[in-house]
């Protein structure tokens, strides 16, 4: 049998573009809104009053173990799984494929969000199956262990807030960029205490074996809390250098074995290990954390655009003094005698302009391009950006592509003018030479 052919309406082509139009327009309502300050602010303010409830409710646990939790717990947190529900989907609709790219900036935000609603889903579902309807109990110990489990992998919401907040994020993402600087000193620090520990024992185990000192359950020797194994040596350096313990009292036993050795090199690593190991430890931390300041993405766009936004408002100010008749223009006299005072040489000093080595006609003249005598002021802020700091890159690359282009059409015009002489034609003259 063959297919007839359905005809397509151009009215269903043009519904289906209105309904495509109408769907960007509201993908775009949506995605401001969602990007907006507003909104931005009110979901920190909520992430973090979750992570508050979320505090309240484990002090209530431990403080009230054999009695349940009062049903406006479960209400709350309901309020809490629907708002976050209802800020993803609105998310997915406005940034559909996107909200998951790889390329998204936000993209690791973005699965951590969604891995984090689909937790509280299952939570909720997981709570209705396995409860009891008539007292409101887990049915087993393993259902409120998995229950707790949930809550407690719902807390890393919290670390959401830092992106929305500048120099928190800038500080957790300098301790991660540390990570591996932090390893190796780390690393150093252990291996300096494994030796150090081995150097202690081997005094101490001499030391028992001539008779010096009896190591054991007896209180015959006060270090043997202290010195009894390699792992509790280690501990106790350790303690000795983060505060745990007064490297005094650790001194006072291997006193009993060898002060004459042993004091001296516990001082020294006491010495090297807190004025220089942490210090390099801490170093690292500071100098991670400021060139991750310069690398984070949004605080450069913020720092670039109050720049320009104070750059901008400096030049509406030295505008304004230029423009004495409040016209909105600025003719050579005002510009000659504006630029002969010495307020206005230190604001053009401080946008990057030093007037001394310069006249004011060849500024003028640099400034005005169309040579009408008159200057606005975006004519005025274009000129002053263009010739703002030195020649860059870019600045040399289009002189030398310019250059040869150049000289390629004056040798054209020089060999045209040329040939006309030949003709007996005076180019300059205009006339002929018959």
């Amino acid at each position: 049998m063959q297919r007839i052919p359905i005809p397509t309406s151009n009215n269903s082509r043009i519904d289906r573009k209105k309904t495509d139009r109408h769907l960007h327009g509201f993908r775009g309502k949506l995605d401001n809104f969602l990007q907006s300050n507003f909104c931005e602010y009110t979901v920190a303010v909520i992430i973090v009053v979750n992570a508050a409830m979320f505090g309240v409710q484990a002090d209530y646990a431990v403080k009230h173990p054999f009695s349940d939790s009062p049903p406006a717990f479960d209400y709350i947190n309901l309020f809490f799984n629907v708002f976050f529900i209802s800020e993803l989907s609105l998310r997915l609709t406005a940034y559909g494929l996107s909200f998951v790219s790889c390329w998204n900036p936000d993209f690791k935000w973005n699965i951590l969000d969604t891995a984090l609603v689909s937790l509280s889903i299952f939570e909720e579902v997981y709570g209705r199956i396995f409860m009891d309807d008539d007292s409101g109990r887990h049915l087993d110990m393993t259902s409120a262990r998995v229950m707790r489990l949930l809550r407690l992998v719902r807390v890393i919401r919290v670390f959401r807030v830092l992106r929305f907040f500048s120099d928190l994020r800038i500080m957790v993402m300098g301790i991660m960029g540390s990570f591996k600087a932090l390893f190796w000193a780390l690393l150093l620090l252990s291996i300096i205490i494994y030796v150090t520990g081995i150097i202690i024992l081997q005094f101490i185990a001499d030391a028992a074996a001539n008779e010096l000192v009896e190591l054991g359950p007896g209180p015959e020797f006060e270090g043997n809390a202290m010195f009894n194994s390699l792992e509790r040596c280690c501990f106790t350096l350790f303690l000795c250098i983060s505060g745990g313990i007064s490297w005094v009292e650790v001194a006072e036993p291997l006193n009993e074995v060898n002060g004459t050795i042993l004091v001296p090199l516990l001082t020294l690593y006491v010495a090297f290990a807190v004025f220089c190991v942490l210090n390099i430890v801490t170093g690292v931390f500071v100098e991670r954390s400021t060139s991750m300041r310069a690398m984070d993405e949004e605080n450069m766009m913020f720092d670039e655009l109050e720049s320009r936004k104070k750059w901008l408002r400096e030049i509406r100010a030295l505008f304004s003094s230029a423009d004495q008749d409040g016209s909105g223009q600025v003719e050579w006299q005002e510009f000659e005698a504006v630029m002969a005072d010495f307020h206005a040489q230190t604001a053009m000093k401080n946008l990057g302009f030093d007037t001394s080595r310069v006249s004011p006609t060849v500024l003028w003249n640099l400034i005005d391009y169309d040579n009408s005598g008159l200057i606005d002021i975006e004519e005025f802020a274009e000129a002053l950006m263009k010739l703002h700091g030195s020649a860059n890159a870019i600045d040399i690359a289009r002189l030398r592509h310019d250059t040869p282009r150049r000289c390629t059409g004056q040798r054209a015009l020089l060999g045209f003018r040329s040939v006309l002489n030949l003709c007996g034609w005076d180019p300059m003259g205009l006339r002929f030479g018959f």
